[in-house]
């Protein structure tokens, strides 16, 4: 049951809210809390005249018994030291504690409720917990804009925990270390500029990133020890893509002599996706050709209207519209051929004018 941690985006450059440690889990419910925080998870509201199995697992077959309250006394059957040390059930208010929580918590969990004297079920539902929420994964990168802070949450508090962040580049001793409450970057990590961006916060167990660099794109690791014993708690993995903004988006509109015209969407921004509409509508097959990477659509006949460009990539999200005005052939042959004729009758009225003025110079020259 291994959970993989978030990426917070900070677009205002204040921390995220923090994850709530208490859930209604009285019926089905999804429970998020965070790594090495208390977890309290509200079973059932009176747990009087009542018998609770706890499972691990949503599979009624394969599913182990996590715990079991009867007589209102508390029996836990895994026999996993951590558990049972962090693990305590309150029958007075039907309230389940984890504390610290860890990765190896997050998973489904049934829970059984049974008449105490008669075993006649009185219902049962199922509980997936995660540790901790507001995932991000390799197959769900998180996005970030260029030169915005970025903070990771690597849990609530790194007292008493030794902390080793890998990213794809780094090497074996990895890109910091706490340890002993203090912070170590290594090798090409170990620099003014970087260091200058970069900063480990124990306090709340927070990694802040400000300003954010292409660069600092990649996959992430995070393994979690505990300081006294060095055993491993927790490992996290998470791909980080800091990208450009899409911005300055244009139209361009060609009208050719031919029936269909040329539209052109451009951008700037990090691999930019184009999507077309045509009076609110999408952009169909029957009104035009569209290239390979929707950048560019060929209009057919005498297709009109507000034709809108939207453009968007994992950062941001533009658009622009543009009246559609084209002037039909017949329009244009009869635009060419006035100005033909102007053309025309401006050079014969030269000429005439010319004749004229050489004629009634050859006029005087043979009065003298």
């Amino acid at each position: 049951m291994k959970t993989v941690l978030g990426f917070l985006v900070l677009l205002q450059a204040t921390f995220s809210q923090g994850l709530q440690s208490m859930c209604n889990a009285t019926q089905d419910a999804v429970c998020y809390g965070a790594l090495g925080g208390p977890v309290h998870l509200q079973l059932i509201r009176d747990t009087t005249g009542h018998e609770i199995k706890l499972y691990s697992g949503a599979d009624r077959i394969k599913s182990e018994r996590v715990f079991t309250l009867k007589n209102s006394k508390t029996v836990f059957h895994l026999k996993t030291p951590s558990l049972r040390e962090r693990w305590q059930f309150v029958p007075e208010n039907g309230i389940l504690i984890i504390n610290p929580a860890e990765s190896t918590d997050s998973g489904m969990y049934r829970v059984e409720i049974h008449d105490d004297s008669t075993g006649k079920s009185e219902g049962d539902h199922v509980i997936q917990l995660i540790i901790a929420g507001l995932a991000c994964t390799r197959q769900v990168p998180c996005h970030v804009a260029v030169g915005q802070p970025v903070s990771r949450q690597l849990m609530v508090n790194a007292a008493g925990y030794e902390l080793k962040l890998y990213n794809h580049t780094s090497r074996r001793e990895g890109m910091f270390t706490f340890k002993n409450s203090k912070t170590v970057f290594h090798n090409e990590f170990n620099t003014p500029s970087f260091l200058q961006r970069w900063q480990f916060v124990p306090g709340n167990g927070t990694l802040i990133i400000n300003p954010a660099e292409s660069t600092d794109s990649g996959l992430y690791k995070v393994e979690i020890y505990e300081d006294s014993t060095g055993r491993l708690v927790g490992e996290q993995e998470a791909v980080l893509n800091i990208a450009a903004p899409v911005s300055d988006v244009d139209l361009s509109i060609s009208c050719p002599i031919t029936a269909e015209r040329r539209v052109r969407c451009s951008s700037n921004g990090d691999s930019p996706q184009y999507s077309w509409s045509l009076d609110g509508r999408a952009l169909s097959g029957a009104d035009a050709h569209l290239s390979t990477d929707n950048q560019t659509v060929l209009l057919k006949g005498n297709v009109i209207g507000q034709l809108t460009c939207t453009v968007s990539n994992h950062i941001s999200t533009t658009s622009i519209t543009r009246v559609l005005f084209c002037p039909d052939i017949l329009v244009i042959s009869i635009i060419g051929l006035c100005g033909c004729l102007f053309l025309c009758v401006a050079v014969v009225t030269c000429y005439i004018c010319r004749k004229k003025r050489n004629t009634h110079t050859l006029a005087e020259t043979n009065e003298c």
